[in-house]
């Protein structure tokens, strides 16, 4: 039986065979071999997923990788910070104030 050779427990009830223990047979990056396929295809489980996957980015003679592209709330929020934290101090140093509206 396919369950036996990849140790999957199983017991048959009402005619059908159930398996009883939760089992992952593939992990990212394995190779399938023929038994996990045969296994799978009788599922009805497909082992397979397709993405494209953003490496560089080209734009304007400048080269961006995708962790530059990666945008979270707060790294915005930290840049903002740091910018108003930058204007405050060029503010003080110059003499020139700010007022708040």
């Amino acid at each position: 039986s396919f369950f036996q050779a990849l140790d999957i427990p199983t017991k048959i009830s009402k005619g059908t065979v159930e398996i009883t223990v939760e089992k992952q047979v593939l992990f990212v990056g394995d190779k399938v071999d023929s038994s996990v396929s045969a296994l799978l295809a009788k599922l009805k489980i497909s082992p397979f997923w397709y993405a494209a996957e953003i490496e560089f980015y080209f734009q304007d003679g400048l080269l961006f990788t995708a962790d530059d592209l990666s945008l979270t709330a707060t790294v915005i929020e930290e840049s903002m910070m740091s910018a108003i934290s930058n204007l405050t101090a060029m503010s003080l140093a110059t003499g020139i104030l700010t007022e708040a509206p």
